[in-house]
This record gives C-alpha cells, structure tokens and sequence, in this order.
C-alpha cells in the first residue's frame, strides 16, 4: 500500500532539497529497477525550488547507471532528461495554497480514466514551512498578541490535522505514495556526541501523521562532510534501526557504494 512518508533532516534545508531532488529522480525511473516509470507533482514551499540541482542530480544518476539500468531506461523509452524534466512544480506561498494543491492533485488522481496515473509520487518539500509562522496580529502589539495567541494556535493546529488527511487520502484512497520533508530544530548535544542531533518540527500531532519517519543526522568531526545517518524512527512493519550513507551528487547512497 502506498505510504505517507515524513523525513526530518537535522543538518539543514540543504538536505532538504538533495532528500527531494533524489527521491523524483528515483521516481522517474522504471518499474523494472525499482522506480515508478512516472513523474512526480513537488509542491514547494521553501522558496525557489532548485531545479539546477536537479538536473545535476540526474545526470550524476544517469551516468551511474550500470549497462542493465540504462538499457531497461531505453526499452522504456526513457533518456537522461526524463530524470528531470517531466516533473510538475507547484509553488505554495502558505497553508492555503498547500491545501489547493493537495486538493487539485487529488482531483486529477480521482479523474475518470486518470486513476493514479496523475503522478508516480507527490512530494512536499517542506510541510513545515507554511505552518512555522508567526501569528500576524502580534504586530498589533503584546496585548494584542496575548489576547489572540491561543486562537491562532487553535486554527493553526486545526490546519495541521486537515493537512495530514488530505495526505493519508492521496496515499491510500488514490494510491499515489506521498513523501514529506520536514524541518528540525537543533537541540544542544554533548561535545562528545557522534552526530548532531535535532528535534523534527510540528510536534506529536504530525509525528503520529505519518506512516513512515526518516531522520537524517550529519556526522561530526568527519574528514567526510557528506556522511549521514539515516534513521528509521517508525515504519509499521519494521523495527526502528539506522545506517550510514553518502548524500552525494547521486542523491543518498549506501556508505559502500560512493
């Protein structure tokens, strides 16, 4: 069954927008070496989305490819900048504009003679983003914020929720797998500690959202910047449990194989 699926990186938006670029190229791929054979819908919210990096990114994939993945590419019809290029881009510029395009993804999923086909994977990068934001009345001043601060919370929350199953109902309903990224908070470690460590953002009401959690942590004091952990916080069928990776210009590889 298609999941929703959260990703906290605790080293920053750039591995944000790496996590996302490698996740369509993987999407873009064939069925018969373990993509989609699709492209995905990235509903942005984190500015600019980089599509430069993209491109990089699945040049370095392509170029990667053994002979077997690049002629099972070809018997699909499939070349070097179908890896990037097909993707649908939306912008959303807060929470509003990330239910319409949830909304409209969903829509097009439940189309007569669409069916799941509208897309191979939909990813958020990142929900947090539309979410994080300040109550706009506190302009008005400490009293006025004080007196409005549980309300906007409130709505806020409510949002939130709403968000989440719009999500479980485009993964399970339509059966279009859907990945989120996430924001962290840098919570303050020992200097002996290993990796940095971080707090995934919104709280237990979105952690409990998910089907599937996904922590990326950076590695301290490495002669290797690129070196990950990825941790597998919750998954309904598998213990929790974690490896170390390379978040390269491939995308996030086995630490063997970069």
């Amino acid at each position: 069954m298609p999941r929703a699926g959260d990703v906290s990186p605790a080293s920053g938006t750039e591995t944000l927008h790496v996590f996302a670029c490698h996740a369509c190229a993987q999407t873009s791929l064939p069925v018969a070496i373990g993509g989609r054979g699709r492209h995905a819908v990235i509903i942005n919210t984190e500015g600019s989305f980089p599509v430069r990096r993209m491109r990089t990114m699945a040049f370095a994939v392509w170029a990667g490819m053994g002979a077997g993945e690049r002629a099972a590419c070809e018997a699909a019809g499939m070349s070097r900048d179908d890896l990037w290029s097909h993707h649908l881009v939306l912008d959303a510029h807060g929470a509003d504009d990330l239910e319409r395009a949830c909304r409209g993804v969903i829509s097009a999923a439940r189309r007569p003679g669409h069916g799941g086909r509208v897309a191979g994977a939909v990813l958020i990068d990142s929900v947090a983003a539309p979410f994080r934001v300040r109550d706009p009345d506190e302009a008005g001043g400490a009293a006025k914020a004080a007196s409005t601060e549980r309300r906007w919370y409130g709505v806020r929350a409510r949002a939130l929720l709403g968000m989440a199953g719009r999500l479980r109902e485009l993964a399970e309903e339509c059966g279009v797998p859907v990945v989120v990224t996430n924001q962290a908070t840098a919570v303050v470690a020992g200097d002996d500690a290993a990796f940095e460590d971080a707090a995934p953002a919104l709280g237990m009401a979105w952690a409990h959202a998910a089907h599937v959690r996904v922590i990326l942590r950076r590695r301290r004091a490495v002669a290797d910047a690129r070196r990950r952990m990825l941790q597998l916080v919750f998954h309904p069928a598998a213990a929790p449990g974690a490896c170390e990776c390379v978040l390269g210009e491939r995308g996030l590889r086995d630490a063997g194989e970069d």
